[in-house]
């Protein structure tokens, strides 16, 4: 209970006044066991008092409240593959999600993001392993997750999302990320059609983002079809260290999800995108190495013409592996090993070196990312072969 007294400079007792401003400092005091909004009381409290005699000072007449800062409010939500072909993987799916939610910990802290967590799995039917837990309360999902039966894939996601609009988000700046994970295609849901999950999606608030972890390119092709972001959809191999690498993107695209946060993004359709976002002519110049221009030649790309030929046939020298890099504009693997070149749009001066992957976000190891439209910078990839076909209107930029 907050006490106080009653200010030294108040009106004469037994007034109308006085009882008045008396009552508006009690309610003051009480203000002040609200933790969202606070009212700064004024110096003389006949201020609270419209009809009081006195002229209240311009700084202490009924202040507006003062709200405190929204925090940021993160919903993680891990919608899991529970059908009996992932198990020969379970236990590498329980290992990949402990540490996940180890990474998220961290990042929450680092970050002062509050990151609430929610594991539904699917199979001939839909269970909620956990709902809206603290990421630093976390249980392992070991005890829990025993695959077995059909891949219900859609009733998964759905009550996934049906549970989390009933979520409060009265105070703070709330966001929802959906990740789904299948090793197999929809076979058994009961509870929604096609079309209405493609308009639950659809028809999803601007807080939300869903992403999806599918098996080839005809999973890629459904998941688009039900309304989730070509560039939120990833291919992953469905083995022992796919499962393994699934998990090493999925926590790097929650780190620069997180990041993005901090920033005011509240979704995205870019997940799996090269994060552009550091890349920033000063953060270039810092980080990499200035590519003497003498050094390369950059060639534009007519027609669709192998790799080799089109150096050769400019070069007129034999072309050397390794040193030719494309200009990345559609999805693909791009392996551990390539290096990465930017290009100033303003300048064309080109920049590498070793921080280049890191500076947009690429992880040291195989990773399928779609290309990243950024206003000032060109992303090339290294060729490792002397047979890729290289797309026309694009540029290829080859060391001598």
């Amino acid at each position: 209970m907050i006490t106080g007294s009653f200010p030294d400079d108040e009106p004469a007792p037994n007034t109308r006044a006085f009882q008045d401003a008396k009552e508006a400092y009690k309610a003051y005091l009480k203000s002040l066991s609200n933790a969202t909004t606070f009212y700064p009381f004024p110096t003389n409290p006949t201020a609270f008092y419209p009809f009081s005699t006195k002229t209240p000072d311009k700084n202490t007449a009924l202040m507006k409240p003062k709200t405190l800062a929204q925090s940021l409010i993160n919903h993680i939500v891990f919608v899991l593959d529970e059908s009996g072909s992932m198990s020969h993987l379970s236990k590498t799916v329980i290992d990949v999600f402990d540490a996940q939610i180890k990474n998220l910990a961290l990042r929450s802290k680092e970050m002062d993001q509050e990151t609430r967590v929610s594991v539904y799995t699917f199979s001939n039917s839909v269970k909620c392993l956990i709902y809206d837990k603290d990421v630093l309360r976390l249980p392992s999902i070991a005890s829990f997750y025993n695959p077995g039966g059909g891949t219900a894939l859609r009733d998964g996601v759905a009550k996934a999302i049906e549970d989390l609009r009933k979520t409060p988000e009265l105070y703070g700046d709330h966001a929802f990320l959906v990740f789904v994970q299948t090793d197999g295609e929809e076979n058994a849901s009961r509870e929604i059609s096609e079309k209405d999950f493609r308009n639950l999606i659809l028809g999803l608030p601007d807080n939300y983002t869903v992403a999806a972890l599918v098996p080839d390119q005809r999973s890629v092709h459904y998941a688009k079809g039900a309304g989730i972001p070509a560039q939120n959809i990833q291919v992953w191999n469905t083995d022992a260290r796919g499962a393994e690498d699934a998990g090493k993107t999925v926590t790097l695209s929650m780190d620069t999800y997180m990041q993005n946060r901090s920033t005011g993004t509240r979704s995205t359709k870019n997940l799996f995108s090269p994060n552009v976002a550091n890349l920033s002519p000063t953060a270039v110049v810092a980080n990499l190495e200035a590519i003497d221009a003498a050094t390369y030649e950059v060639l534009i790309v007519r027609k669709k013409e192998a790799i080799k030929g089109f150096v050769e046939s400019w070069t007129k020298k034999p072309y050397v592996i390794g040193s030719g890099y494309y200009e990345l504009n559609k999805p693909e693997i791009i392996q551990a090993k390539k290096q990465i070149l930017l290009r100033d749009k303003n300048n064309g001066k080109v920049y590498g070196g070793d921080n280049a992957r890191q500076l947009i976000g690429l992880p040291a190891y195989d990773v399928k990312v779609a290309p990243a439209d950024h206003k000032k910078f060109e992303i090339f990839v290294q060729s490792g072969s002397v047979n890729r076909n290289l797309v026309p209107g694009t540029n290829l930029i080859v060391l001598k």
